[in-house]
């Protein structure tokens, strides 16, 4: 599980939907606090930050698009919003409530 948002329920209900002994990733930075019962990390649960998502974009870019192309991942539900440039407000707004996912905004 890759948790992205840095909202503070999805990142507990990312733990909480992780495997007994799966993996749970946090890119996205929390700010407040957040609340995780951590005895499943005695029995092998693990739960990991990462530092900058240690992207390296020439690399890791076309390797995403190899696996998108192969089937191997799928990017369907990503982009949850679309605004234009006008709507950039309304935009923010959006992504500071929390309840959407990646928003594409139009500049063209």
């Amino acid at each position: 599980m890759i948790e992205t948002t840095g909202v503070k329920g999805m990142i507990e209900l990312a733990y909480q939907v992780t495997a007994k002994k799966g993996r749970c990733i946090l890119v996205g930075v929390p700010h407040e606090k957040v609340a995780l019962y951590t005895l499943p990390l005695h029995f092998d649960k693990v739960l990991k930050g990462s530092e900058g998502g240690q992207c390296q974009p020439a690399r890791d870019i076309p390797r995403l698009v190899r696996l998108a192309d192969a089937g191997r991942i799928s990017y369907d539900g990503i982009v949850t919003d679309e605004f234009s440039l006008d709507q950039i407000n309304d935009a923010l707004d959006l992504m500071r409530s929390g309840k959407s996912g990646r928003i594409l905004l139009n500049i063209g």
